[in-house]
């Protein structure tokens, strides 16, 4: 679960069932359902299924997010239980997290 100060964020899921965590809970949003997040909004997702979930990320303003998604794929590549590498790339692109010690997305091998 994070947060952005700078930015607004929309999923639409194409494909699958999304588990999205926000302050009110745990909901789940089918292919079709679009989900808007504004900022300060503490939130997070899953796919909590054994098939694919496809979305669509918006972020407005878009604020170069593109980078922050390549260099987590990096990191999750090359060191992915470096905590403290995980820390500054969430506060370099304003997302803020909830929980610190449990910031870095499960990877099952």
């Amino acid at each position: 679960m994070h947060y952005h100060k700078e930015m607004d964020e929309t999923f639409i899921i194409r494909e699958g069932i999304l588990t999205v965590l926000t302050s009110q809970g745990e909901s789940t949003a089918e292919a079709g359902t679009v989900i808007h997040i504004p900022r300060f909004s503490v939130h997070g997702y899953n796919n909590n299924s054994n098939s694919i979930v496809k979305m669509t990320m918006i972020f407005n303003p878009g604020l170069g997010r593109e980078n922050f998604f390549r260099k987590m794929y990096k990191m999750l590549d090359e060191n992915p239980n470096d905590l403290s590498a995980f820390q500054k790339l969430y506060l370099e692109n304003d997302s803020y997290p909830i929980e610190e010690n449990n910031m870095i997305p499960l990877c099952e091998e």
